[in-house]
């Protein structure tokens, strides 16, 4: 989404956590799944790719790997750690997180020997439907979009509307999506 050119006040920003590897998994996109040839369907929004219903392997690869990041995010917003604690806990959130990016961007690589390009499109093509959906609702609730790229939003208020709670949109827009 284009930003909104100007200076912009009381500006909010939303990021999903790790967007696309929750894609992966609740979508259950992997090489064997998307388009696999054992039934029709137009599962994936704007592409119509059908997804076979058997589990594949990359949302199971990828499913400890973002419980285990989950895990690390939420006891790093606790109060009760050592700053060596914190900074041993981030550095792992974070080795997870490049791990998770890395098979997100494998999917796409021309030479991948156990990627795809068609994944890469659908983890896309859902994506683009989430930030979609995130900002028609957020705008509903009388918030202004003033950019959005990959996984986040910026949003302030609309001068001309009454707004619902930035928190109660957010938790709104997670549970939808």
């Amino acid at each position: 989404l284009s930003p909104v050119v100007g200076v912009h006040d009381d500006v909010h920003e939303l990021d999903f956590a790790s967007m696309y590897p929750n894609i992966i998994r609740e979508h259950n996109l992997s090489p064997e799944t998307v388009r696999c040839g054992c039934h029709d369907g137009a599962d994936v929004p704007e592409l119509g790719y059908s997804v076979c219903d058997r589990e594949g392997y990359l949302p199971d690869v990828l499913g400890p790997i973002i419980d285990d990041r989950a895990e690390m995010k939420r006891r790093l917003a606790e109060d009760d750690l050592s700053a060596a604690e914190r900074e041993a806990l981030a550095g792992q959130s974070d080795a997870l997180k490049w791990i998770l990016v890395s098979c997100f961007g494998y999917q796409g690589f021309s030479n991948a020997k156990f990627g795809r390009i068609e994944v890469h499109e659908a983890i896309n093509a859902y994506a683009r439907d989430i930030m979609l959906q995130a900002k028609e609702t957020f705008e509903r609730a009388g918030w202004r979009v003033v950019h959005g790229i990959v996984d986040s939003l910026w949003v302030n208020a609309d001068p001309n509307r009454e707004q619902r709670p930035v928190e109660a949109v957010a938790t709104e827009v997670s549970e939808q999506v």
